[in-house]
This record gives structure tokens, sequence and C-alpha cells, in this order.
């Protein structure tokens, strides 16, 4: 499986026209394969999460001691069958608790891995929840923001409509304005006739009582 991942890799980069060598693609798949498995989440992934999980920091520390131990002990025993005759015996008691010390690193080792991979796998699902909540409250937000565009950008058409509307009546009251000053001053000046006519008939009228009292007078006299 690593060597088919190895040989992908390398295809997908001369493909893409990057030079890569095998180590180089050897890392980029086993990155790859990590992040997939840590996307994924399959089962193996699960099962190794879980172990990780629960190791303790006493595991960790228990084995990091036994491994110092182990070493140091091991060192003690070469120290001591280089300055001894019977060296046969300590040089193997040196290597057994050497390689105890490295077997305890080893494990070790592999635990902190595990819970670093483990944290750094949570790590990544919270990053993703929280990028994936995010997304949705921002598309709900551009959502609302559409909506509220759409219901302003109809308000607006209707604004537009009745500001037409008064503009056409404000050119009809102006006409009507227009026309009722001109019938205003056609009353003006039918009352002004009017009075001219009354003045007229009034002046007509005392001539006339001047020649019926004068007609009076005569015939009074021819008497």
């Amino acid at each position: 499986m690593a060597a088919e991942a190895v040989g992908m890799q390398m295809a997908k980069d001369k493909l893409t026209g990057h030079k890569t060598g095998p180590i180089s693609a050897g890392f980029k798949a086993t990155k790859a394969e990590m992040k997939a498995q840590l996307l994924n989440n399959d089962e193996d992934s699960q099962e190794e999460m879980k172990k990780a999980k629960e190791v303790s920091c006493w595991d960790q520390w228990k084995y990091r001691a036994v491994f110092f131990i182990g070493c140091g002990l091991g060192a003690a025993f070469i120290g001591v069958a280089l300055n001894q005759e019977d060296e046969k015996l300590n040089i193997m008691y040196g290597i057994f608790w050497f390689l105890f010390g490295l077997f305890a690193f080893g494990l070790n080792w592999n635990f902190a891995s595990m819970l670093s991979l483990y944290n750094s796998a949570n790590q990544i699902e919270e990053t993703y929840r929280k990028a994936k909540d995010a997304v949705h409250s921002m598309k709900n937000n551009n959502d609302k923001y559409k909506e509220e565009n759409e219901k302003l950008a109809t308000n607006v058409g209707e604004l537009k409509k009745t500001q037409g509307k008064l503009t056409n009546a404000s050119k009809l009251l102006q006409g009507e304005v227009a026309d009722l000053k001109k019938i205003q001053e056609k009353v003006v000046e039918m009352n002004e006739r009017t009075f001219s006519m009354i003045k007229e008939r009034e002046t007509i009228s005392g001539k006339q009582r001047r020649m019926i009292t004068m007609q009076k007078e005569e015939q009074v006299l021819d008497f």
C-alpha cells in the first residue's frame, strides 16, 4: 500500500510538472494518507484514537522513567565491564538494560504520538465543525440579506411609482390652479362691467326722473 501510494504520488507530481524524488513523494503520500484517515475517520483511525485517549500522563512518565533507568543501568553495567576482568556478563546485562530502555522509549514514543494524533484529530474536527457552522451562518445571513434587498428593491419600485403619480397629480393641480386664476380674472372683469352698467343705469334713471319732473312743472305752468 505504501509503495502504491508513493508511486501514485510520483505519477501525480510528474503529470503536474513537479520534480520530486522517492523520498519527497513518500512524505507527501504519507501526509496525504494521514489526512485522508483523519478526514474519513475510518474504523482503524477510530480504534487508534480510542487507544490514545486511554493513555494517561502517568503511563507516559512511567515509560520515560523506565527508559532513563534502563539506559542508566545499561551504561553502568557497560562501564563496570570495561573496568573488570569478567566483562562478558556485565556487557550482556548492560546490553539487556539498554535494549529494555530503548523498548520503553519506543512505547512512550508510540503513546505520545498517538496522543498527539488524537489531539490533532480533535482540533481538526473542532475547526471543521466551527468552519461548517460559520459557513452555515454566513449562508443564512446571505439569504436574509438577499431577501431584504429584494424587499427594498420592491419598495423602491413602489416609491418610484408613487413619485410618478404625485408628479402627475402636481401637474394636474398646477393646471387647475392656472384655470382657476383665469376664471377669477374673468369674474373680476365681469364684476367691473356689471358695476359700470349699474352706474350707467343709475345715471340714465336720474336723467329720466329730471325729465319727468321738468314735464310736470311745464304742465303746471300751462294751467
